[in-house]
């Protein structure tokens, strides 16, 4: 995609970024307010989107479009037959979808990626009602982004 990191990022989440790689101690997102635990579990973060949208500019709809394509990637990987208990599979396909999601501000989708990540990388396999919950965000997240016009 050419283009893609040629506009300059929004004052906003340059700061953010800024702040989050100078800080001392790392910043860990925690439930420990009922905001925090509202936005835990809100879909779609419309600031983070916003962010995002704004960085891309005219290249918007095609990364969008690219978004919906790698969401649907994984979705098909991880609904496949014996798909969760395919560790190599399992860690492959949450990297992805922690990384697309958490771009795109799918904070339910990211936090259940990593969810799976972690349980791909112990000596436990992930349950069944999690891969469930993943696949069902994930068609979720896809449906409310099939559309530029609905998340501008």
């Amino acid at each position: 995609m050419s283009g893609f990191f040629a506009a300059e990022a929004p004052p906003a989440l340059t700061v953010a970024v800024r702040e989050m790689h100078t800080s001392a101690t790392p910043r860990r997102f925690s439930c420990n307010s009922a905001a925090q635990a509202a936005m835990a579990a809100a879909r779609l973060d419309r600031t983070i989107l916003g962010a995002l949208q704004e960085l891309m500019g005219t290249g918007w709809p095609n990364a969008l479009a690219q978004i919906r394509c790698d969401l649907e990637t994984v979705r098909v990987a991880l609904a496949a037959e014996g798909a969760l208990g395919d560790r190599a599979l399992l860690r492959a396909q949450s990297h992805v979808l922690i990384a697309v999601a958490g771009t795109l501000g799918g904070l339910r989708v990211q936090r259940l990626a990593e969810e799976l990540n972690r349980a791909a990388h112990t000596d436990g396999m992930p349950t069944i009602a999690l891969g469930r919950a993943l696949l069902q965000e994930i068609g979720a997240l896809v449906d409310m982004i099939a559309e530029p016009e609905r998340v501008s």
